[in-house]
């Protein structure tokens, strides 16, 4: 039987089938680690900078087939802002915030565990 540190390090992210208005067929998104959370706000936050959209680093890390493998590279976010309409990237990018998003603040979970 795997260790408990083996079966966590071992656990993959979990795959939201999501399906876009006017759009035919299903698309995936996939929940981020923490690394990956923090590397798409200091991409969103170069990409700010330079007056780029910041939705797409989300996208380029969270759409993936469904099987969880990536759909894009790290540093593809332009091939998005290129080739997809804007209100499917918007929508896509919503979606992806629902699944990645923190429900509880870490006090909040530290009180829920002292419970």
């Amino acid at each position: 039987m795997p260790s408990v540190r083996d079966r966590l390090l071992s656990h993959r992210s979990k795959i939201h089938p999501v399906t876009v208005p006017g759009v035919d067929g299903e698309f995936y998104l996939r929940v981020m680690t923490l690394g990956e959370t923090l590397e798409v706000s200091k991409i969103a936050e170069t990409r700010e900078k330079e007056h780029k959209s910041n939705l797409e680093p989300l996208l380029v890390k969270t759409l993936c087939e469904a099987d969880g493998t990536r759909l894009f590279k790290d540093g593809e976010e332009d091939v998005l802002t290129a080739q997809v309409e804007f209100p499917i990237i918007r929508f896509l990018y919503d979606e992806a915030v629902k699944i990645n998003e923190k429900k509880k603040t870490l006090p909040e979970l530290a009180d829920a565990a002292k419970n």
